[in-house]
């Protein structure tokens, strides 16, 4: 079995900045303010977001890929 590949990463000091950007710009409410927490985690860090949910698609500047389906 191969090892996974992930990042434990915190918050670093653009993150607000980023997060915050990203709720304005694309007027997050409800579920979209964790998702642009989330996706300014790992644009911040550089990191590839993978995931089911493909709204991810609208954070320009968010490397990510969508699972594929079972």
């Amino acid at each position: 079995m191969s090892p996974l590949n992930f990042l434990s990463t915190a918050a670093g000091r653009r993150h607000w900045d980023i997060f915050s950007e990203l709720c304005l710009k694309f007027r997050a409410t409800g579920n979209l303010v964790p998702d642009a927490y989330f996706a300014a985690l790992a644009i911040e860090s550089g990191s590839e977001w993978i995931t089911s949910d493909a709204g991810f698609g609208r954070y320009p500047n968010l490397k990510w890929r969508r699972l594929p389906e079972p």
